[in-house]
C-alpha cells in the first residue's frame, strides 16, 4: 500500500495561547493525510501529560471534532532544569488519514537536551505491537504459580 501524505514539524512557544479555531485552521492546511510532530507546549491528559492546560484543551477540541489522532508513548519528553518543575509530556504527533496500525513510537534517550526526542516510524504494512500489561484482579492460583516456578528455575 502506498499513498502520499504531508510530514510537518511544529514548535509552539509556551508564551503563546493558540485558540481552538487557530489549531483547526493549521491542521486543515496539512491536507487529508498528514503527520505533524514536535514541541506543542500543549498539555493534556489524553496524550499523557500530568495535567491539562488551556493550550492543550484548545488543541484537543480542535482534534476531537475532526477525527485527528494523537500519537504519544505517554512518557515525559520535557525535563526541566528548575527543580520546582516536574517532567511532562509536551512532544508528540498529530495525524490524520494514516492507519493507526502502521506506526510505532519510541523515545531516544541518547541525546542531552531538556527534551527527549520522540521518534515515530511509519510502515506501509501493519506493525505488530505488544499488548500493554493488564492488572488482574482475580485470585492468584498459587498451585499453578508454584508449578511454574519449579519448572522455570534452576
Amino acid at each position: 500500500m502506498s499513498w502520499r501524505f504531508t510530514v510537518a514539524a511544529i514548535y509552539s512557544p509556551p508564551i503563546h495561547t493558540i485558540s481552538t479555531d487557530e489549531n483547526k485552521d493549521f491542521l486543515q492546511t496539512l491536507g487529508n493525510r498528514f503527520i505533524v510532530g514536535g514541541d506543542w507546549n500543549a498539555k493534556h491528559t489524553h496524550w499523557g501529560s500530568r495535567l491539562t492546560t488551556t493550550k492543550g484543551r484548545n488543541l484537543w477540541r480542535a482534534m476531537s471534532g475532526s477525527n485527528y489522532d494523537y500519537i504519544s508513548n505517554g512518557a515525559p519528553a520535557y525535563w526541566p532544569t528548575d527543580p520546582r518543575n516536574l517532567p511532562d509530556l509536551l512532544d508528540f504527533f498529530v495525524s490524520h488519514g494514516l492507519p493507526r496500525n502502521n506506526y510505532q513510537i519510541h523515545s531516544n534517550y541518547d541525546l542531552s537536551s531538556d527534551h527527549t526526542p520522540v521518534i515515530v516510524s511509519l510502515s506501509t504494512a501493519a506493525i505488530d505491537k505488544p499488548l500493554p500489561p493488564k492488572l488482574t484482579t482475580r485470585n492468584t492460583d498459587w498451585n499453578t504459580f508454584q508449578h511454574y516456578l519449579e519448572e522455570n528455575t534452576t
